[in-house]
């Protein structure tokens, strides 16, 4: 005889259109332009913004669920990225790591908040590890060694660090506003 956990089913399908909603939420933050730089091959984009948001809102599981299944619209084939560039050939080039640092986010952010880390502490470092880890992948896919990939990085710090506390302070905002979806 199996046993149906009605309770969790339920919690479930009904988690299944937040996770939608929370998509949305990452290809809004896509409709601001990629900003090219000249000591990087990857732009500057807000997008990485929705993405702490998402992290900082949903629950682990919910989190990955929605950025996963975001990136899985790119691997596809949508141009849903700031830069508008979609397809497989997006994750093996120099975006692919930030990208792949997008999916890991939520459970850094659990990680270090399990471990009585405040919640702007953590998402600023979780940004910083997807930082660092973009930076091992665009010194494995490009001619940069991973010193020069660190220091072209560094131009990321200053503005992942203000769209960490904004996301932080969005996600404050949105949890009075609707306590009971979020």
């Amino acid at each position: 005889m199996i046993i149906v956990d009605r309770r969790n089913a339920m919690q479930e399908r009904q988690s299944i259109p937040l996770v939608g909603l929370f998509i949305a939420i990452i290809v809004i933050f896509g409709f601001f332009p990629a900003i090219p730089l000249a000591i990087s091959p990857v732009p500057l984009v807000l997008q990485n913004m929705g993405v702490m948001v998402v992290t900082l809102l949903l629950p682990t599981r919910q989190s990955l669920a929605a950025i996963g299944l975001f990136l899985l619209l790119v691997l596809v084939g949508l141009p849903v990225l700031a830069s508008r560039q979609a397809g497989p050939a997006v994750f093996l080039g120099p975006n692919g790591g930030y990208l792949v640092g997008w999916l890991i986010m939520p459970l850094m952010l659990q990680g270090l908040t399990y471990g009585r880390v405040p919640r702007l502490v953590a998402i600023l470092l979780s940004a910083m590890g997807v930082d660092i880890l973009g930076a091992v992948w665009l010194s494995t896919v490009t001619t940069m060694s991973l010193p020069q990939a660190l220091v072209a990085t560094l131009a990321f710090i200053p503005g992942d660090s203000l769209k960490a506390v904004g996301a932080w302070w969005l996600a404050q905002r949105l949890r009075k506003w609707a306590p009971k979806m979020i």
